[in-house]
């Protein structure tokens, strides 16, 4: 039974036409260090022990500030600790912030940074640290941050971390895997590899929605109607976007800014596609998947099998587990 607007536990939040998967992206799509020294600054606060020992400060941390004044800038965070003050600044890259820090009076700084220091460049006072060492010091000390407002913040810092790709995403389940089969007169086939296109009715919730990549597992219709084609996944794109329509006006707004992002799906594939999914009378709304151009990953095809019992599915899987079923491993008996 579907539930009624007052029993909807939640409803998906959406940016600019694009699903946001942690608080921090609520703010906007694009990488900030601000947004990241903010989330940091806050759970500096919120378990100021942790942090002081892996930052090298002694004393007691007394208070956390953000963006703090100097006179010759701003830092992005500054602690104070009883034995003197620490200054923590962050590049989201390979940026090495030092000169910047020394501009600050401190007795220590903090580099947060994917600069690669020399061994004149680490003291005691001058501390280097990667966004994947906050990342892996959080999930260390998980049991520190088990309460509700420490664990909220420190997930999502590291969600929001993983969505730009600061920290190893290896093991993540990005890959989403459907069926596509012959269909009513249609091969659906042709959408993706022609069009870079995958369409299905509207789902609120989809494993799509958090999910890099399309891989599609093409059914038993499709070779024979397809020659060269086999069943199982061989192929995947990168997902450029996830938006839904009801119209064919509705599509072309999102075509257009899909295009605009990189989609260049071919023509004639395209208008066949508006043309079955959104004729011109229709009062369905669906989701439509702009992909980049298809590649062949996987020769022989990776069976169905191998990835699930079902007859049918969906399901978002990592890249470890591709290659575990492309061995001919059973990867859902591990499950």
């Amino acid at each position: 039974m579907n539930k009624t607007p007052q029993q909807q536990d939640k409803v998906e939040l959406m940016r600019a036409g694009s699903v946001v998967s942690s608080f921090a992206g609520a703010f906007g799509a694009s990488l900030r260090e601000t947004r990241l020294t903010a989330i940091l600054g806050y759970l500096i606060a919120l378990k100021p022990e942790v942090f002081r020992k892996e930052f090298g400060i002694t004393g007691t941390i007394e208070s956390v500030s953000l963006e703090t004044r100097h006179d010759q800038g701003r830092s992005d965070i500054l602690i104070k600790s009883t034995d003197g003050l620490a200054v923590v600044e962050a590049k989201v890259d390979a940026t090495d912030p030092s000169k910047q820090a020394e501009k600050y009076d401190a007795t220590w700084r903090v580099l947060l940074t994917e600069y690669s220091p020399t061994s004149s460049q680490k003291t005691k006072e001058v501390i280097y640290r990667r966004w994947r060492d906050i990342a892996d010091l959080i999930q260390r000390n998980g049991s520190k941050f088990s309460r509700g407002e420490e664990r909220f913040v420190s997930n999502d810092l590291i969600k929001y971390m993983k969505e730009h790709n600061m920290i190893p995403n290896e093991q993540d389940k990005i890959i989403n895997a459907r069926d596509i089969n012959y269909y009513k007169y249609i091969v659906t086939a042709d959408f993706f590899l022609k069009g870079h296109l995958y369409g299905y009715p509207y789902e609120k919730v989809s494993q799509l929605y958090e999910a890099r990549y399309f891989a599609p597992c093409f059914g038993g219709d499709v070779p024979s109607l397809r020659p060269g084609l086999q069943k199982g996944i061989s192929y995947i794109a990168k997902i450029i976007s996830v938006k839904d329509a009801e119209t064919r006006t509705d599509f072309l707004e999102i075509e257009k800014q899909a295009r605009k992002d990189g989609f260049d799906g071919a023509s004639d594939c395209v208008k066949d596609f508006k043309d079955w999914f959104f004729p011109k009378k229709n009062s369905k709304r669906f989701n439509v998947v702009f992909l980049s151009v298809p590649r062949h990953a996987f020769n022989p095809p990776i069976q169905k099998a191998f990835l699930t019992e079902s007859t049918r599915f969906k399901k978002n899987f990592s890249f470890d587990d591709l290659y575990r079923a492309w061995s001919g491993e059973q990867i859902w008996k591990n499950e």
